[in-house]
């Protein structure tokens, strides 16, 4: 008896395990002919974040769902590994693809391992078309149906005839394959030809055979790293510090898609147990409901602009009223009033939820649009993921027709750029800053906490306003990843307790933790067996119209117990620092 060495390759390993079998299943097919793009991420731009990662996809020869495929690597492509097709212009993607079959092949079922793209339209319907040719010349035409036939990347459950048989979750987003089959005649194939339908389309590998049963991935959700949380508040710490008054800073958190099936997991996770979070300890509780004024389940932009501003819109809008008009945000508002003024985010700065407190745009799409408006207010502080493109020209590899630079016209106005927390410390109080970072730890947005509150108290001696936001609950709903929802909960839970470690030393400041809405409908319960894997199920992949918890601590905290509905908090926020909301902005 022998044994593999630990660093044999994963696609060796597998070609091993398959040819000790007594046959493939099914015929691979090499689409090396019409492969066009790479499965890393060395991908560019839009294409990266619409596709994802898929550098851990086994290469090789690998069998995903009881179906063999041959999966090209890009070491050995040049980086042309796998089709993507778009029928937009913008991307400069190809339309179409074609494989044709020297020796023509035979099979029952064309398999396609595949993916669309991460987000796209409600009306999008066919994500992509095949078309067969026989040998003898007759044809064979198929529309995938997104939904039916196909899945996005991030979608965490398999559909009627898309399996989900691949997943790795990527840095704060899991990425999927599905397998699809697609019935043939009874005749041999020459041609293959894809064309895109309504959608982005990655086509990762192919192969035909007869009929099989597939085997989609097990859909028990099982969170499977170890992650950290900060401890619980105790009484005796948080007593100091009363209820009521007038706060004279405002810490407002935001946890995106954060729900209380989330909490529930996350505290199980880190704690062993359910309610021990640092948000969970502090003094005043309540819930909010989140619905916008065109639906009953509200986007991020919708309930971000509820928010920052006190009104319903229709979702997909930044600061504008159902009439489209713009209004000032309570950010705005108390940057008006003198006081210090910063956002922070681990999702882009042109995000829904940063984007509703400084920007006025009849859609979260209009990314250029929201950049400019940074400039316009001209914060103190700016501070969210490494995508900077909106305030870059084309030039520069960004997204700006006009051929501006935000960044250097922000550096000469004296601000000064970040890029990491070691950069941020040697920041002085006299210049505001704007930073892209990469958030690669849980705790990370909580450290930059920490540095952000004192350097805004240094700012103006009246006082300051910041919005801080943790994207990844948001991420792991969509995609129905417990492991980014849990890190997204308890990134958030670390930025409470810098939040509330600073108010306790300084006692004047209002510390308000919510979400903008609930996102998977997850719920968690606890497992007797492993209490750090507690039960986890999602029973969607998008948001829905649950209330979301409120907790808060501090000067003004009394006013936010019960039952709420979301544009109630910025109301009460602006009444406690007599600001006026709701101002038409003059265009």
């Amino acid at each position: 008896m022998f044994r593999f060495s630990r660093i044999i390759c994963l696609p060796l390993f597998l070609t091993l395990c398959l040819c000790a079998s007594a046959r493939l299943v099914t015929q691979p097919i090499d689409l090396s002919a019409a492969a066009n793009r790479p499965l890393s991420e060395a991908q560019d731009g839009r294409i990266a974040k619409a596709l994802g990662d898929m550098s851990a996809l086994p290469t090789g020869l690998a069998r995903l769902g009881n179906v063999d495929f041959n999966i090209l690597a890009d070491a050995d492509t040049g980086g042309k590994s796998c089709i993507v097709l778009e029928n937009k212009n913008d991307l400069q993607l190809a339309k179409a693809a074609q494989l044709d079959f020297e020796t023509a092949m035979e099979g029952e079922v064309l398999y396609l391992l595949h993916a669309a793209a991460r987000k796209g339209s409600r009306n999008i319907q066919v994500g992509g078309n095949v078309h067969i040719t026989f040998s003898d010349g007759s044809k064979q035409s198929n529309k995938l149906h997104l939904g039916r036939d196909m899945q996005p990347r991030d979608a965490g459950r398999s559909a009627y005839n898309a399996a989900r048989c691949w997943s790795d979750p990527n840095a704060d987003m899991q990425v999927s394959l599905f397998i699809s089959k697609i019935p043939l005649q009874k005749k041999e194939v020459k041609s293959i030809n894809f064309t895109a339908g309504d959608t982005l389309w990655l086509v990762a590998a192919a192969s035909l055979g007869p009929d099989i049963h597939l085997a989609p991935l097990s859909t028990e959700y099982i969170i499977q790293g170890n992650y950290s949380g900060p401890p619980r508040f105790s009484a005796e710490e948080l007593a100091g510090v009363g209820s009521s008054g007038i706060p004279k800073n405002i810490v407002f958190i935001i946890g995106d898609g954060m729900g209380l099936g989330s909490l529930t997991m996350a505290s199980l996770h880190a704690h062993g147990k359910p309610y021990s979070l640092a948000m969970q300890s502090l003094p005043v509780s309540g819930l909010c409901t989140t619905h916008s004024g065109s639906s009953p389940v509200t986007d991020s932009a919708a309930s971000g602009t509820a928010l920052s501003s006190g009104y319903k819109t229709y979702n997909g809008a930044i600061g504008m009223d159902l009439a489209r008009v713009p209004r000032k945000t309570i950010a705005e508002q108390a940057k008006a009033a003198g006081k210090a003024v910063g956002l922070m985010s681990n999702d882009a700065l042109t995000g829904a939820t940063p984007s509703a407190f400084v920007a006025h745009v009849p859609s979260r799409s209009m990314a250029v649009e929201i950049a400019d408006w940074y400039q316009k207010n001209a914060f103190d502080l700016f501070i969210a993921n490494s995508n900077a493109r909106p305030f870059l020209p084309e030039s520069e590899k960004g997204l700006r027709k006009d051929g501006k630079n935000l960044l250097k016209e922000l550096s000469d106005a004296g601000y000064r750029g970040v890029s990491s927390i070691d950069e941020f410390r040697q920041v002085m109080p006299a210049n505001p800053v704007y930073g892209f970072m990469d958030w690669h730890t849980v705790e990370l947005l909580g450290e930059m906490t920490a540095l952000a509150l004192p350097y805004l108290e240094a700012r103006s001696p009246k006082g300051f306003f910041i919005m801080i936001e943790c994207a990844w609950p948001d991420h792991g709903g969509h995609a129905n990843n417990p492991d980014i929802s849990a890190r997204g909960v308890l990134g958030t839970d670390y930025v409470v307790r810098a939040a509330v470690e600073y108010a306790m030393k300084n006692k004047d400041t209002l510390v308000l933790v919510t979400a903008d809405h609930e996102t998977g409908l997850l719920f968690a319960a606890d497992n007797q067996r492993n209490k750090k894997k507690p039960y986890v199920i999602y029973q969607t992949t998008g948001h829905s119209e649950t209330p979301v918890p409120i907790f808060a601590f501090g000067p003004g905290s009394e006013n936010f117990h019960g039952l709420f509905d979301n544009i109630d908090i910025p109301a009460r926020l602006a009444e406690l620092w007599e600001l006026e909301l709701g101002v038409i902005i003059e265009q």
